[in-house]
């Protein structure tokens, strides 16, 4: 969204979390808590923290195609362990959300009410789940109610880079409507361990594998 969004919320920036939560921990990123961002600014801020950590992974497009302000980065307030290497992203209910990667759905849940909540809320949260290569995975959470009524997506279903998987929204633990993203390794068929990635303002062209 425009930058009229900056005006939209008078209260702090949207934070939250999403199950679930296992703690194992590594060496993460520096955050930027209760500050909104564009992400772009973000990356060029800590590009050199980003070049140090070989194992960033490359190729995610923007989930909101480059609306919306990152509310909350790497090691964020409820960015600790798992969830490490997570970004939330300040936008409105029923803003577009897009496939940052190729993959398969693995997961959908639609069912909560937009009214955010607290950690006790956490699983509660709206979600699409996509597995790609090499048992890599990435969520989309906070999404709004019943947004499978507006798209055709199912579980099995494979979905290109780019492609519309849902809504934003204000489900489960959340302060304010915003979307979760993350890169995880897929454990014992939940979110696993976070891992450090960089989105990109462009979706290069990929084959289901």
């Amino acid at each position: 969204m425009g930058l009229g969004y900056r005006n939209f919320f008078s209260a702090p920036v949207p934070i939250g979390g999403v199950f679930p939560a296992y703690l194992p921990t590594i060496p993460s990123l520096r955050s930027i808590p209760n500050r909104q961002i564009s992400f772009s600014a973000y990356q060029r801020r800590f590009r050199s923290r980003l070049e140090r950590l070989h194992s960033v992974m490359q190729g995610f497009c923007h989930p909101l195609r480059g609306k919306g302000y990152l509310s909350q980065g790497n090691r964020g307030p409820t960015h600790r362990g798992r969830m490490e290497y997570a970004y939330d992203f300040s936008t409105p209910i029923g803003t577009p959300v897009y496939a940052m990667r190729s993959g398969r759905v693995i997961g959908i849940q639609e069912q909560y009410a937009d009214v955010g909540g607290t950690k006790i809320q956490a699983q509660k949260a709206n979600f699409v789940w996509l597995e790609h290569t090499h048992g890599i995975g990435s969520a989309y959470t906070h999404l709004q109610r019943n947004f499978g009524k507006k798209i055709s997506i199912r579980r099995n279903d494979w979905v290109k880079a780019g492609q519309l998987i849902g809504y934003s929204g204000n489900s489960g633990w959340s302060s304010a409507p915003h979307l979760h993203v993350e890169v995880h390794r897929i454990a014992n068929q939940s979110f696993g361990q976070t891992l450090p990635f960089s989105i990109s303002s462009g979706c290069g062209s990929e084959k289901p594998t």
